[in-house]
């Protein structure tokens, strides 16, 4: 049976009153409620901050083993309101969440309680990671991870119109290291630029000649600096992160305003491409749009190779479906695929935690997976994710505000009120939602991805140059026509 690739970190149920062990089904809806937390506080956080942590359930109790009562109190101040939600989500309104302390192993020697604030973990080097299914025990170690989850596999990651292009970069990237150096991947969360750098950190991990490698997120480099900036750390710090053949820093967006760590970490950018190693970074927006990281810094990211991975469209959304359904053992009709295909359109996560769901109803409730179960498993999901904008909500209210028919947006028509109608309808499509360039071009008239990106660009000149758009009976600038638009799609 798959376990989320969260949940591998839990692998011991806390015991609890008489409760020796735990049942298939409730380690299954443990690793659900793992993803869900790990949903609400974002991957970094989870893997950061709850590595210290057991999860069990007892009944409809999810019970949460801290390993001293000062991190279970900064635990639940910090990150409580989440935890609960996310117990809420997967357990219904009756879930009940209790914070214990893990139960001592005796080891015949006295155990102190380590005082200090939860410290953040690195991802190892080659060298440290001999056997990634090591179990730690709990009481011995509680600073340990109990279980490292593995990387995703470039073999799982479905190519599609999104992001081809990133994923042959990345396989070139694996030929020739360094020759494109450092890669820069953006897109907003959810799309798989994670997924693509795991797989690149796998693929070199698996080379002949052992290359060293790193990865990190921005906000482990960032304390690992602090934390050895004060002190004699920082040859050992640098040693850390300029010996190593591959370098890979998630989420470099967290790095803005952060003077000392920006200018460190070009420094140690110099140094690896001096040496012809390859870096690879992630941010949720371009370098472009990363100011706040100061020009030298986005200089270097735009030296290298930029690439954009997008929401994936329908077509790659039912082929990861399909793939995370066999991983799991599902027999999923095509019919269910494609309503979660449907409603679930703009991130990868949403589409493995539906299946999670699924997998936990089809175990709690026996019988196939059925199209009926699947809207009584999903509905909140579905709800939820029906609240967002979705293109049809941008062209009705762009053809109430400028007097056009829907029709004319999707035809071939280059009337001037007709165009920068349909130019605005694009553009707002890529603020409000997160459609797939081909999606939002598909929606339009059946225009190219390239047709999008250049109305997006045109719209953001109006801006730039104030151009003054006609609008029924009336001129608007550009700016109050957008927010004429986005009156009605808030109003509904």
């Amino acid at each position: 049976m798959a376990i989320s690739k969260y949940a591998v970190n839990f692998p011991l149920p806390v015991r609890a009153c008489g409760k020796e062990a735990v049942s298939n089904r409730d380690t299954d809806i443990v690793s659900v409620v793992c993803l869900e937390i790990a949903q609400h506080v974002g991957e970094e956080r989870y893997e950061l901050y709850f590595s210290e942590v057991q999860i069990g359930l007892v009944g409809s109790c999810v019970q949460i083993g801290i390993p001293n009562r000062f991190y279970g109190d900064w635990l639940r101040t910090k990150f409580g309101k989440e935890v609960e939600s996310a117990c809420r989500n997967v357990l219904g309104d009756e879930a009940k969440i209790e914070y214990r302390l893990i139960e001592a192993v005796p080891t015949g020697g006295n155990n102190s309680t380590d005082k200090r604030s939860p410290a953040p973990s690195i991802a190892p080097t080659n060298e440290a990671v001999a056997d990634e299914s090591h179990v730690v025990d709990a009481a011995a170690e509680p600073a340990k991870r109990f279980q490292r989850r593995k990387f995703s596999s470039l073999k799982t990651f479905v190519p599609g119109a999104s992001n081809q292009i990133a994923y042959t970069s990345v396989q070139s990237i694996i030929q020739n290291p360094g020759r494109m150096s450092p890669l820069f991947v953006y897109g907003p969360t959810g799309v798989g630029k994670t997924h693509l750098l795991e797989g690149l950190w796998n693929e070199f991990r698996q080379m002949a000649d052992r290359p060293r490698c790193l990865y990190v997120s921005a906000e482990q480099f960032t304390a690992a600096f602090l934390e050895n900036l004060h002190g004699r750390g920082m040859p050992r710090f640098r040693r850390r992160f300029r010996d190593v053949d591959l370098l890979i820093i998630e989420d470099v967006q967290f790095f803005a305003g952060k003077t000392a760590t920006i200018s460190e970490l070009q420094y140690t950018i110099e140094a690896l491409q001096r040496e012809g190693r390859q870096l690879a970074f992630s941010a949720d927006r371009s370098p472009a749009r990363l100011g706040k990281l100061g020009p030298d810094l986005v200089n270097r990211f735009c030296g290298g190779l930029v690439l954009s991975v997008d929401s994936p469209d329908r077509e790659t959304r039912i082929r990861i479906l399909k793939q995370g359904a066999a991983m799991r053992g599902l027999d999923v009709p095509d019919s269910v695929i494609n309503l979660v295909a449907e409603r679930l359109q703009n991130d990868v996560r949403k589409l493995h935690g539906a299946l999670n769901r699924l997998e936990v109803y089809h175990q709690s409730h026996g019988g196939p997976v059925t199209f009926d179960m699947t809207l009584d498993a999903l509905s909140e999901l579905f709800r939820a994710e029906s609240r967002s904008v979705n293109l049809g909500d941008i062209e009705k209210a762009v053809c109430d505000v400028f007097g056009v028919e829907a029709r004319s947006l999707k035809s071939t028509s280059k009337a001037r009120d007709i165009t920068q109608a349909r130019q605005l309808a694009m553009w707002l499509a890529r603020q409000h939602t997160r459609a797939a360039l081909s999606e939002i071009g598909e929606h339009f008239g059946r225009r190219s991805h390239s047709t999008v990106i250049s109305a997006e660009k045109k719209v953001n000149g109006w801006r730039n140059d104030g151009m003054v758009l006609r609008v029924t009976d009336r001129e608007y600038s550009v700016d109050e026509a957008i927010e004429r638009v986005q009156r009605k799609l808030r109003v509904g």
